[in-house]
């Protein structure tokens, strides 16, 4: 229920530069898609490990085994030590609105009864761009660097307890 709350608050707050249904996605430009082909085998066990990481943990289910909820993520993100003070979960909320209102498809019309709880593999890998673009904002590194940075963290982290 919480959540909920929060992701509407975020979803509403202006404050946040958070994407419009028919924007572009940040993964889709040539520098930051090369990174993200190094990376895709990595990036695919990861999505199959956490998409049903609630389940195997004992949290109860966030809906669909086949895509990703911001819980699942969350866990991900935990695991790999990249939630700290500086990026917590109103950022990782962030850019996981901003991947699902960008991702081809997207089913949401923009009110809360439509919006898609979960990602799926394309708006995962989306998610995870913009989480390393808010993460390091303000950095000299270009946007690929950032998202070779995450990338490598996220791969090199420990096996996941359960999964």
């Amino acid at each position: 229920y919480r959540l909920g709350l929060l992701l509407l608050a975020l979803a509403r707050c202006p404050a946040l530069k958070v994407a419009q249904r028919d924007a572009v996605p940040l993964s889709r430009a040539r520098p930051v898609h090369k990174v993200l082909q190094r990376f895709e085998s990595q990036l695919r066990d990861m999505f199959d490990k956490y998409r049903a990481a609630d389940i195997v943990r004992g949290l109860g289910t966030s809906g669909s085994e086949d895509k990703i909820s911001l819980r699942e993520l969350w866990l991900l993100m935990a695991d790999a030590g990249q939630m700290d003070q500086r990026f917590g979960l109103s950022k990782l909320a962030a850019a996981f609105v901003a991947a699902n209102a960008c991702a081809a498809g997207a089913r949401d019309d923009g009110s809360w009864r439509n919006w898609d709880w979960e990602l799926d593999y394309p708006a995962f890998v989306e998610a995870l761009v913009r989480v390393a673009e808010v993460r390091w904002r303000g950095g000299d590194a270009e946007l690929e660097g950032k998202v070779e940075r995450l990338l490598a963290a996220l791969a090199a982290r420990p096996e996941p307890r359960g999964l």
